[in-house]
C-alpha cells in the first residue's frame, strides 16, 4: 500500500513540476497521438528525476547506468512510441476518417503493423492517403517534438530516440525497401513504400516512379540539424545526466533560427519541404514552404499572437495548390484492369486551412486547449481529405508560467497586441 501510494505522489507531484497537454479530436489524429505520446514519455521523464534525483557524472558507476538504460530503454522505448504514431495514429487514423474500423495493431521495438479490410469500391486515392499516412503521422510526432525542445532550449537526450525515429523513418523505410529488390527479396505484405510505389505509377501511368528516385530524394532528409543535434544530447545525457542547451541561428537580439529540409510522400506526389523553425522571444514560430512535381504550399503556426494571464491565442494557417488524386477508380477498377489512371488526374485545385489555437487557464496548475476552424478539400498532413471543420480539445495540466510571472517581454509583446496593460 505504501509503495503505490508513493507511486502515486510521484506520478503527481511529476504532473505538476511541468506542463504536458492530453489532447483529443474525432478519430484521434496524429495530433492527438503526437500530444499524448510525447506527454507520457514526458511524465516518464519526471517520474525518473523524482525517483533517482541528483544526476551528473558523480561516478563511473552513474556513467554506466545512464548508457544502459539510454540503449536498453529509452531507445526501445523512443521506437516503439514512434511506431505506434506510425499504426495507431497514423494508418489507423486515415482508415478512421475514411470510416473503416482497424481490426487490430502490432507495436514493437522492431516494427509494426495496422491490420484492416477495404471493400473494393474502395477509391485508390484513398488507398495512397491511407498508405503514407504512417510517415506523415510520424513527420508530425517529429515536429512537435522540435517545437517542444525549442520552447525549452534544450534537449533530454532520453526522447531523441523518438526523435531520430520519427524524422528519418522514411529514409530509412525507403532504403531498406531498396536493398530488398536489390537483393531479389519481394517486399513484405503492406509494405508502405513498395505500395507507394505500386498505387502512384497505377495512378500517373504518364509518369514512371521509381525506388532509386525515392531512396535519392530521401537523403535530404539528413539536411536537418536537430537530428544530429539529438545524436550529440543522447550522448550528453549519459556523460553529464542532464539535457543539453543546443545553439540556434542569431537573427538580433530576441529571435533564433534553425532551418531544415526534407521529403514528404503525399498521395498526388512526393513534395520538398524547406522548414523554418524561429523562436520569437522564446516562443516558437514556424515557417515552412513545399512543391514537388504536382503541388506547392506554405503554410506557419503561431500560438502567441495573443498573450495575456488568462492564456493565450495563436493561429496556423496552411495554403496549396495540389494535383488531384481522388476519382472515381477504385480498387476493383484496379484489379480488373491494371490502371487507376482518370483524366482528372492531370487537374490541379486550390485549398487552405486556417485554424485559432488557444490556451484558457482554469487555475495555476491546469488549463484548456483548443483548437478551431476550417479547411478545405484537399490533403494536409493529420486533416481530413474532404472539406471539414476543424476541432481539437485538450487538458494542460502544470504550472502556468504566463499566469505567474510573464517575461517582461511577453508583457510588452501583450500590450502592444491587444493593447492593455496586464
Amino acid at each position: 500500500m505504501k509503495s503505490k501510494l508513493f507511486c502515486l505522489f510521484l506520478a503527481l507531484t511529476s504532473i505538476l513540476s511541468a506542463t504536458q497537454t492530453v489532447m483529443i479530436d474525432p478519430h484521434f489524429s496524429p495530433y492527438s497521438g503526437s500530444a499524448n505520446i510525447l506527454a507520457a514519455e514526458n511524465l516518464l521523464i519526471m517520474g525518473e528525476d523524482k525517483l533517482f534525483p541528483g544526476g551528473g557524472r558523480n561516478t563511473t558507476g552513474k556513467v554506466w547506468a545512464r548508457t544502459a538504460e539510454q540503449f536498453i530503454f529509452w531507445h526501445n522505448f523512443g521506437t516503439m512510441a514512434s511506431v505506434t504514431q506510425h499504426e495507431v495514429f497514423g494508418h489507423g487514423y486515415r482508415l478512421r476518417e475514411l470510416g473503416v474500423r482497424p481490426k487490430k495493431y502490432t507495436i514493437t521495438p522492431w516494427g509494426g503493423a495496422t491490420y484492416f479490410k477495404v471493400p473494393d469500391s474502395f477509391k485508390v486515392g484513398e488507398m495512397l492517403a491511407v498508405v503514407v499516412a504512417g510517415l506523415e503521422a510520424e513527420a508530425i510526432l517529429s515536429r512537435d517534438l522540435k517545437m517542444q525542445w525549442m520552447q525549452r532550449g534544450e534537449i533530454d537526450g532520453r526522447l531523441t530516440g523518438t526523435y531520430t525515429q520519427a524524422h528519418n523513418s522514411i529514409f530509412w523505410y525507403t532504403l531498406i525497401t531498396q536493398m530488398g529488390r536489390l537483393k531479389g527479396e519481394k517486399a513484405s505484405e503492406g509494405n508502405d513504400v513498395d505500395g507507394y510505389i505500386e498505387l502512384q505509377n497505377a495512378s500517373y501511368t504518364y509518369d514512371h516512379l521509381s525506388i532509386g528516385e525515392l531512396t535519392k530524394w530521401t537523403i535530404f532528409n539528413w539536411l536537418d540539424p536537430m537530428t544530429f543535434y539529438s545524436y550529440y544530447a543522447f550522448i550528453y545525457y549519459i556523460a553529464e545526466g542532464k539535457p543539453w542547451k543546443f545553439p540556434m541561428i542569431p537573427i538580433g537580439e530576441n529571435i533564433r533560427y534553425l532551418p531544415n529540409v526534407k521529403i514528404e510522400y503525399a498521395p498526388y506526389a512526393p513534395e520538398a519541404y524547406l522548414e523554418n523553425f524561429f523562436t520569437f522571444y522564446g516562443k516558437p514560430l514556424y515557417i515552412y514552404l513545399k512543391g514537388g512535381k504536382r503541388s506547392a504550399g506554405l503554410g506557419f503556426s503561431y500560438d502567441h499572437f495573443i498573450l495575456s494571464k488568462r492564456g493565450s491565442i495563436g493561429f496556423r494557417f496552411d495554403g496549396w495548390n495540389q494535383g488531384v488524386f481522388l476519382t472515381s477508380a477504385t480498387l476493383q477498377d484496379l484489379d480488373e484492369t491494371g490502371t487507376a489512371y482518370r483524366r482528372a488526374l492531370k487537374d490541379r485545385e486550390w485549398g487552405a486551412a486556417l485554424s485559432a489555437r488557444a490556451k484558457l487557464y482554469l487555475g495555476k496548475n491546469a488549463g484548456l486547449v483548443f483548437e478551431f476552424g476550417g479547411k478545405t478539400r484537399g490533403f494536409l498532413q493529420g486533416y481530413g481529405l474532404k472539406q471539414e471543420i476543424i476541432g481539437r480539445i485538450g487538458l494542460q495540466i502544470g504550472p502556468n508560467n504566463i499566469r505567474q510571472k510573464m517575461d517582461p517581454e511577453d508583457k510588452i509583446n501583450s500590450v502592444k497586441t491587444i493593447g492593455v496593460s496586464s
